[in-house]
């Protein structure tokens, strides 16, 4: 699922008319998130994922958001909260 489609169904429509406001960002900025012209910066996935009530590595991994900005020692901070850690796999065919 295209992730605004999941995230227009999921928040409530006063929360998507002012999520520049919610995100700390520019109209123009989220017109541009919106086109995919842009990715989400670090701070724009963790306020997306409080607004969403969910982990912020969730909608890394599973929506693939903020990967352009998101660096894999971010990731680790993200998700050792949990007891967790990001690991990198090799695999060859």
């Amino acid at each position: 699922m295209n992730f605004w489609n999941f995230l227009n169904e999921n928040i409530s429509a006063a929360d998507y008319e002012r999520l520049h406001k919610i995100l700390s960002c520019s109209k123009y900025r989220l017109t541009t998130l919106q086109k995919g012209q842009e990715d989400f910066y670090p701070q724009e996935v963790k306020a997306l994922a409080q607004l969403l009530n969910m982990k912020p590595i969730e909608l890394i991994m599973e929506h693939g958001i903020g990967r352009k900005y998101v660096t894999l020692q971010m990731a680790d901070e993200l998700v050792k909260e949990e007891g967790l850690e990001v690991g990198l796999l090799a695999h060859s065919a």
